[in-house]
């Protein structure tokens, strides 16, 4: 599909400064207008869940998207999200590297049925751990409980199957990191799925362009959703046979433009 412009987001871990990179990133991809959106949570291992949630508050609509069941089996919701979020077809891309906050994340985003996942199975961790300061100035973390996106239907077992399975041979999973975009088969099934899905957005709007006033006929191909100003992540550009590179390159985020 010609002239569409794909957003490719790598998140390498959820830290305190994820979801300020995530916005930074995402502010670039969206003023070279892209069309769609593809986040990347492979092999990502980390208890971040806060800024996980940060992340999915500018992704998504209101709702909740945490709840932790402690100990003693109460459940207390713990993170939500507000009205504003992005308007984008989504993927998010999972295997069995992805563990903890990553798993929460794509459970989430497949919930809202914002995006589609695709890759392997997940590492399956749901314990939620908390910080605690010793008067020693040490410093111990304990599990208070397991995590829940409170729309439990993607996981089984701890896991999150994803909707589309994908595997790796094992030399492109020995060096996933040095494989060309075109190499990679989890990638490439992403790209495959997100065009259809920008192609019937478009129809649907110029549909509803044509017809404004049949509004009967347009609510359930089109919506009409607020983007908000969001910022986040780190990035690196791709145009239809041109390649341009952001100077920056961090741990946490990643990302590039598809044509």
């Amino acid at each position: 599909m010609t002239g569409e412009s794909i957003g490719v987001i790598k998140i390498y871990e959820f830290n305190a400064k994820t979801p300020e990179q995530f916005n930074s990133a995402l502010n670039k991809l969206r003023n070279e207008n892209i069309t769609g959106l593809i986040v990347d949570v492979r092999d990502n291992k980390s208890d971040g869940y806060q800024y996980a949630c940060e992340i999915l508050d500018t992704l998504l609509p209101a709702g909740k998207l945490m709840s932790v069941t402690g100990r003693d089996g109460n459940s207390s919701l713990k993170y939500t999200s507000d009205t504003q979020f992005i308007d984008l077809p989504m993927e998010v891309l999972i295997n069995d590297g992805t563990d903890g906050a990553a798993e929460l994340f794509a459970a989430v985003m497949m919930n809202y049925g914002a995006a589609e996942s695709i890759g392997t199975r997940t590492a399956g961790h749901d314990t939620v751990q908390e910080l605690f300061q010793l008067s020693n100035g040490c410093a111990v973390r304990i599990t208070i409980g397991r995590w829940s996106d409170d729309l439990s239907e993607v996981i089984s077992e701890g896991r999150i199957t994803p909707q589309f399975e994908v595997g790796l041979t094992s030399y492109q999973r020995v060096n996933r990191y040095l494989l060309p975009d075109e190499s990679d088969p989890q990638l490439q099934t992403a790209l495959d799925r997100i065009y259809p899905e920008i192609a019937a957005r478009k129809a649907a709007q110029e549909e509803e362009e044509v017809t404004p006033s049949d509004s009967a006929s347009t609510t359930a191909k089109a919506s009409d959703k607020t983007q908000p100003d969001s910022d986040k992540s780190e990035s690196t550009a791709k145009e239809a046979d041109k390649t341009t590179k952001a100077t920056k390159a961090t741990k946490a985020t990643k990302a590039t433009a598809k044509s």
